[in-house]
This record gives C-alpha cells, sequence and structure tokens, in this order.
C-alpha cells in the first residue's frame, strides 16, 4: 500500500509532462525528492516503503516514481551541477536530492534496496 499524500508517479503516456512535473518538483519546491527509477517489481516496493516511511501531511520529503527513467533522466542530470550521477538511470534504483538539489545518496540495483532506517536517515541528512 501506498501513501499518496507525498507520492507523484510521473506520467509514462507524456514525456514532456513527466520533464515538467519533475522540473517543478525539483526548482519550485522546497524539498527532499527521493526518487525511485524503474517500474519492475522491486521498485513498486521501493515506492511503497518509501511512501509510507517518508509520507504524511506535514513531511519535508517527496517520493517520485519515475517509471520511465530514460525520459527524465537530463532533468535529473540537469539540475545536479556536481558530476555525480552516472551517464544513465540503467544501473540505479534510486537518487535522492538534498533541498539544494545536490545529489544525497545513489542506491545501485547490484545493491540491497533500502530499509526504513536508511531511508529516515538520508532525508534527515538531505533536510540540513
Amino acid at each position: 500500500m501506498m501513501d499518496y499524500r507525498t507520492l507523484v508517479i510521473l506520467p509514462t503516456d507524456s514525456e514532456a509532462e513527466a520533464k515538467k512535473t519533475l522540473r517543478e518538483l525539483i526548482y519550485d519546491h522546497g524539498v527532499v525528492l527521493f526518487i525511485v527509477l524503474g517500474r519492475g517489481k522491486e521498485d513498486r516496493q521501493l515506492c511503497e516503503r518509501a511512501s509510507l516511511v517518508l509520507g504524511g501531511d506535514d513531511s519535508f520529503c517527496h517520493v517520485v516514481w519515475a517509471r520511465r527513467p530514460d525520459v527524465v533522466w537530463t532533468v535529473i542530470d540537469g539540475a545536479v551541477e556536481d558530476g555525480t550521477l552516472p551517464a544513465t538511470p540503467a544501473d540505479l534504483r534510486a537518487v535522492c536530492l538534498n533541498m539544494s538539489d545536490q545529489v544525497q545518496k545513489t542506491y545501485p540495483r547490484s545493491e540491497a534496496m533500502p530499509d526504513a532506517l536508511e531511508l529516515i536517515t538520508v532525508v534527515t541528512e538531505g533536510l540540513a
């Protein structure tokens, strides 16, 4: 089950709308963004976990589900100027952007899915 109060699922049927929505989240909202990349079963499970752990009415974090990461990768990579992201999202499960839109942490697919404590920790650090 997902908590939809702070979960944004980017559209898959309109590339322009997906990019526009993500740009607005990055540039117009002063929140930590936890962006899940992909549409597989584990990606859905991570969205569920992250939205339940990080969501809420007064949350300083939004969970973004980019089910077509190849479409929005240029938006994510373009917002991050420190060169910490790979050229493509293929090997990443998720990326967390802090309040300054810098990469707080990346989550490679080769590593275990983050647990609730890890999610809380990374978002708390992203608020600083």
